[in-house]
């Protein structure tokens, strides 16, 4: 069975750009619609990328990573191989990824390194002060102190039962931290432990 490449509608793929075809028999890289892919950007095989992707200058997707919808890729970032980038994600340029990027979340300059919830890009999206709210409480239990990432989950879904249950995007936050396989990232050196450090306007 031959291999693919499976390319959407409305995307901007510009100069330089590598995207490499599925390599088992039967297999595809699939690029979603309304994507932009900047100068030498380079997409390894079997990849997965949602959406509305944007991955700047030098953006590299090592083989079978998965990129969420909307997610942003700045410049010279860099995802290791099986690794997963949530929805709505931004990772600063020049960071490099082995684990994977909750939902909703920012990383900062380093290596698997946190720094905070995509403020920015959730307005952007249209999320409400409620749903805003609920991601940003997510965030401080699950990853500003981070003793134990099953315990915080177990306390966070208490308390957001206490509150009448877990929005839909704390849920979502919540199920791609369970499934993760190669870890998650995390706040790094006691820095951007609050979930506004890295937001910016």
């Amino acid at each position: 069975m031959p291999t693919r490449l499976e390319i959407g509608d409305r995307n901007v793929i510009r100069e330089g750009c590598q995207i490499h075809r599925g390599t088992a028999p039967g297999t595809a890289t699939v690029i979603g619609n309304d994507c932009y892919l900047m100068s030498n950007a380079h997409v390894g095989h079997n990849c997965r990328v949602a959406d509305g992707v944007v991955m700047a200058n030098a953006a590299v997707l090592g083989g079978h990573v998965s990129v969420g919808e909307r997610a942003f890729l700045s410049a010279n970032v860099m995802v290791h191989q099986h690794t997963r980038v949530g929805r709505l994600s931004m990772l600063q340029g020049g960071t490099a990824v082995s684990q994977d990027v909750p939902p909703f979340c920012t990383t900062r300059f380093g290596t698997n390194a946190l720094g905070g919830v995509n403020l920015v890009g959730l307005r952007r999206a249209g999320f409400d002060r409620v749903q805003v709210a609920a991601i940003r409480r997510a965030y401080r239990t699950l990853f500003s102190t981070r003793p134990n990432l099953r315990l915080a989950r177990a306390r966070l879904l208490e308390s957001e039962g206490e509150r009448g249950g877990a929005t839909a995007e704390v849920r979502e936050m919540l199920d791609f931290i369970a499934t993760a396989k190669h870890g998650v990232c995390a706040v790094r050196d006691g820095r951007a432990g609050t979930p506004d450090a890295a937001d910016v306007d």
